[in-house]
């Protein structure tokens, strides 16, 4: 992400300074809060435009910036704080004016309507403006609703239909980011980035209302065994997807005909030679409850390889420290069964020490698979138990001065306070997470 924001920013100031030379504005209340109005505005409009984008998920999207999906969603969510933060900015724009020491004059100049087309082009100022006030009030109650999300105090699915109005209201507010520029600026290189930005968060938002988001790397797929074990579901798919997956990657699940956007899964097991995929899955609301119904036969869709979370043997002689948070275990699951195929190729691997921490292993029905699949691989498993009290571990260690990479999956938390612990321990080497 920071690939394409460096070149948006860049590019965007460079416009920018090119304009005011061309056409300085004047230093008084309506020049100042025409300029305010222009840069607050563009930087909510680009960083909107930029999260409909990695949103939609077009199959370029990791060359283009130069990083892996799961890292691209984090910066999403980014993103979107700041695109409300700079929104905010925008709305007070004329408090903001109003306290500087300028003078203060009439906001809206005089302008010619000689013309049947400049007069059109003047009323449509005041009505692009007015259409953003409006739907401004609608943005207001989107943020809100993702806010309850984020506090964990709405649901998954009733907060991902809500979510997708997104891309609504980029549509609608497209006649106001276009029309509040002065005809000097849309004819310089600001203008034409800002409507080649319009038109990319245009398609991305029609994408995503098409759902179609991904459809470039979707693949058919036929549910081959789903075993349910308590609350976790172990889901099998026979796929010609299965031949570019590699371990560690991700994938969107979705059922034919749905509704619901797309979810995303770790694939921990893949055999290419049989066109097989396997997914863990824990049943966390109304949709991931429903696939414990799918049986040996049914169809499903499945979109990837994304991420690039995949292990690394290159160096034998190194010890290496798994940390999994929970269901971050399954990119791990991946990674241990390719680690046991080259060790019975007789190939040389690094020492692995695997913690798996979770709040109480005799309710994990997985646990005996993942000891025998650790015990194949020579990997050393330590399940840590964290309890009710969420108990934690000795940073010294699970993060042992043996561990030159240290590699991580779970929660932006978990990730971020195990990556604190690694500085203040003065550890070397790698420190590698999906979160952070």
């Amino acid at each position: 992400m920071l690939r394409m924001n460096g070149l948006l920013i860049g590019l965007a100031l460079l416009f920018y300074l090119v304009g005011i030379c061309v056409f300085p504005f004047e230093m008084n209340s309506r020049g100042v809060q025409h300029q305010l109005f222009l840069l607050t505005g563009l930087a909510a409009w680009f960083a909107w435009a930029e999260a409909l984008v990695i949103a939609s998920r077009p199959a370029w999207i990791e060359r283009l910036a130069g990083e892996p999906l799961d890292r691209l969603m984090q910066g999403h969510k980014r993103l979107g704080r700041i695109m409300a933060a700079a929104a905010f900015l925008h709305v007070i724009t004329p408090l903001i004016v109003m306290a500087l020491p300028i003078k203060q004059i009439s906001g809206m100049s005089p302008h010619d309507t000689g013309t049947v087309l400049k007069f059109i082009w003047v009323w449509l100022h005041p009505l692009a403006a007015l259409s953003g006030m409006i739907a401004t009030v609608w943005v207001a109650r989107v943020i809100w609703l993702d806010a309850r999300r984020a506090m964990k105090k709405m649901p998954w699915d009733a907060w991902e239909k809500a979510h997708r109005a997104w891309a609504w209201l980029f549509l609608l507010f497209i006649p106001h980011s276009l029309r509040l520029m002065k005809e000097s600026e849309l004819l310089m290189p600001l203008g034409w980035l800002n409507i080649a930005v319009t038109a990319a968060g245009a398609i991305a938002a029609v994408s995503i209302l098409r759902h179609h988001a991904g459809k470039a790397r979707r693949a058919f797929a036929i549910v081959r065994e789903a075993d349910c074990r308590g609350d976790e579901l172990l889901l099998q798919l026979k796929t010609p997807l299965a031949a570019s997956i590699r371990p560690g990657a991700f994938a969107y699940l979705s059922l034919p005909g749905e509704d619901a956007e797309p979810h995303p899964f770790t694939v921990v097991s893949a055999e290419p030679e049989k066109g097989v995929l396997g997914f863990w899955i824990k049943k966390a609301g109304s949709w991931t409850g429903s696939l414990a119904g799918l049986k040996p036969g049914d169809p499903i869709l499945v979109e990837g390889p994304w991420g690039s979370f995949h292990p690394d043997f290159s160096h034998p002689s190194e010890g290496q420290a798994w940390l999994a948070g929970g269901m971050g275990l399954a990119p791990f699951m991946a990674w241990m069964t390719e680690a046991s195929r080259r060790r019975a190729a007789g190939e040389a691997l690094p020492r692995i020490t695997l913690w798996w921490f979770v709040r109480d292993k005799r309710a994990e029905p997985i646990l005996p698979e993942v000891e025998a699949v650790a015990l194949r691989a020579g990997i050393a498993l330590r399940v840590f138990e964290t309890g009710t009290d969420h108990r934690r571990p000795d940073p010294a260690e699970v993060l042992s001065p043996e561990a030159g990479r240290v590699e991580v999956c779970g929660s932006e938390a978990f990730a971020r306070a195990f990556k604190a612990s690694w500085k203040a321990l003065g550890r070397k080497g790698v420190f590698r997470s999906e979160a952070c």
